[in-house]
């Protein structure tokens, strides 16, 4: 399967032309280029045809997807809603649903320029309120109330996990039903260990390595004390 062809005829002789978003034929010898504007890439012809006309059958094809008329054709017996993809997400492989993946590039595609503007306009508003939080003078310190953010911050290294139990099951509370990063009886019998912190990802998650050799992933939330620092491993989060 491919993107659709569209078939024209060419008025100068009435030969055939055969063109989708990523291809040009035509049924009489081409002229070298720059001779005949009309039939360039930038002419009105092949500027019909073009990714941005095509973009849905072109995303598709690219994601491996069956193209649309495919998935409306009465005898498929499946369609991408009844599929799933791996996709990495801040470091970690999930599996989502075909249209919604689909769903989430179109829109990424129509918005880029949105969300441009809106990032520009929050980090000038954000540089502004640094600019004015951090207008101290030199013998002027932080006020009681500043709180240094980056101290729940779990970073590579040795740490030690929760010691009590109930603390230590809702920890969990942002992950439920998650196969990787959600509670398992499993985990709880790591209740209190020390462990090896050999990765960090986006979602405030790390992957702790136990003395026994053990891997498992846990929320920052788990971990009661960082224990020491290295830069052995990999953080994703920075």
């Amino acid at each position: 399967e491919f993107p659709t062809h569209f078939v024209s005829r060419w008025a100068a002789n009435w030969g055939w032309i055969l063109q989708n978003c990523w291809g040009f034929s035509a049924s009489f010898p081409l002229p070298p280029r720059g001779e005949e504007p009309a039939l360039e890439d930038d002419g009105e012809l092949c500027q019909s045809v073009t990714v941005q006309v095509c973009s849905e059958e072109a995303t598709r094809f690219n994601l491996g997807f069956p193209l649309p008329y495919s998935v409306n054709d009465e005898t498929s017996q499946d369609g991408p809603s009844a599929e799933l993809m791996n996709v990495i997400i801040n470091g970690r492989r999930r599996r989502l649903p075909c249209e919604a993946i689909l769903r989430l590039m179109q829109e990424d595609g129509d918005d880029t320029e949105q969300h441009e503007a809106e990032a520009d306009a929050e980090n000038l508003a954000a540089d502004e309120n640094m600019e004015s939080e951090c207008d101290f003078d030199d013998d002027e310190s932080l006020p009681d109330d500043a709180v240094d953010t980056s101290s729940d911050a779990v970073r590579l290294g040795r740490v030690r996990l929760l010691t009590e139990e109930a603390a230590f099951r809702a920890s969990f509370g942002r992950f439920q039903g998650d196969e990787i990063n959600g509670y398992t009886e499993e985990k709880l019998l790591r209740l209190g260990q020390e462990a090896t912190v050999t990765e960090i990802y986006g979602d405030r998650t790390v992957t702790c390595v136990f003395d026994d050799g053990a891997s498992l992933d846990f929320p920052w939330e788990s971990v009661a004390e960082q224990l020491s620092v290295t830069n052995e491993g990999t953080d994703h989060f920075r």
